[in-house]
């Protein structure tokens, strides 16, 4: 069913994209539609030094763009693709983190004039 779901959403985009009409304005031809993404860890609490993935969820074949905001304001970004099926993973490794501060990965995620926004979030221990 969550295929379906997904299916159904692309086609809404790209039958938006075929009936857009010329001269309908600049930002029906810069920007078609957002569609959520899912987001999660793959352990949200982490031990210092280890390697954990950003588990994304989307339109097959998209770029992810993923920003993890530490304690110290550093901001870690990683780029990769989602495959035939829509997932990805995005490797981060945690370095001598801060212990208990809950550090949010933000994600987006563009394929075509689409795009998409989630978060997920992760507490080194």
């Amino acid at each position: 069913m969550k295929r379906l779901g997904y299916a159904m959403a692309a086609s809404a985009v790209a039958a938006a994209a075929l009936t857009a009409t010329p001269g309908a304005g600049a930002s029906a031809a810069t920007h078609i539609g957002a569609i959520p993404c899912r987001g999660v860890m793959s352990n949200s609490s982490p031990r210092d030094f280890a390697k954990v993935f950003v588990l994304v969820h989307w339109l097959p074949h998209a770029k992810v763009t993923t920003v993890a905001h530490f304690f110290n304001k550093v901001n870690v970004v990683h780029t990769g693709m989602t495959g035939a099926r829509g997932n990805a993973a995005i490797a981060y490794r945690i370095g001598a983190a801060k212990t208990g501060f809950t550090v949010v990965v933000t994600i987006h995620v563009v394929k075509g004039l689409t795009s998409g926004n989630c978060r997920t979030k992760f507490t080194p221990r």
